[in-house]
Parts: structure tokens; C-alpha cells; sequence
């Protein structure tokens, strides 16, 4: 989003000010926003159909964009068609540490479970 916002004419780097401006009304923030929403929508509409997904559980800073995002993300989604409709997406309850928390508990599984055959 960052480098989109750049490429259309934007003057700020990180994407917490892109959201800032977002929140303020700017159209150029907004649209960048609701358009890197709608593209990852659309490819999880895609995955939902194919895989059969219940939930889709997404992790990381961004979701904490807020409500510009999430109705951008989950309108494209529903109009994927199929499964797309019946499918749930929800934030990470550890938000931008979740990928860190699965990391590491993968490794605690890996070393009890390598503990256990010796």
C-alpha cells in the first residue's frame, strides 16, 4: 500500500500515516486502502471456493487499519460468489504478533516431539 500510494502522487512512507490520512477523508489514502482491501478479498474468495474454507484468520498490522479495510476486504470477498458468501474472516486475537507466536510454539512442538523418540 505504501508503494502505491507513492506511485499515485503521496507524500507520507509509512502506511500508519496512510491510514491516518485515510481517517481524515484524504481520497488518494482512502482509495489506496479500500483497493489493497478489495485485491486481497477477491484472492481469498478465490481461495475459499477452491479450498472449502469455514475461516479465514488474518494476522499482522494491517487488519488494524480498521473499518476502510475490513468492508473494502469483506464486500470483494462475498461478491467472489460460491463460498465466498458463507465464509468468516477474522483478525488475530495476538494481532502483529501472531505469525511470532505460531513460530515459536511450532518449535516447542518440534523439540518435545524430538525429546520424545530419543
Amino acid at each position: 500500500m505504501e508503494q502505491s500510494y507513492r506511485e499515485q502522487g503521496g507524500d507520507v512512507g509509512s502506511l500508519r500515516d496512510i491510514a491516518a490520512r485515510a481517517r481524515d477523508g484524504e481520497a488518494l489514502a482512502r482509495q489506496v486502502i479500500a483497493g489493497a482491501a478489495a485485491l486481497l478479498g477477491r484472492a481469498l474468495g478465490g481461495l475459499a471456493n477452491t479450498l472449502d474454507l469455514d475461516t479465514v484468520l488474518l494476522a499482522g498490522g494491517v487488519p488494524d487499519i480498521g473499518g476502510l479495510y475490513w468492508d473494502a476486504l469483506l464486500e470483494s470477498l462475498r461478491t467472489e460468489g460460491m463460498r465466498s458468501a458463507a465464509v468468516r474472516v477474522v483478525p488475530a486475537q495476538l494481532g502483529g504478533y501472531a505469525t511470532a507466536v505460531g513460530a515459536a510454539l511450532h518449535s516447542l512442538a518440534l523439540t518435545r516431539a524430538k525429546r520424545a523418540d530419543e
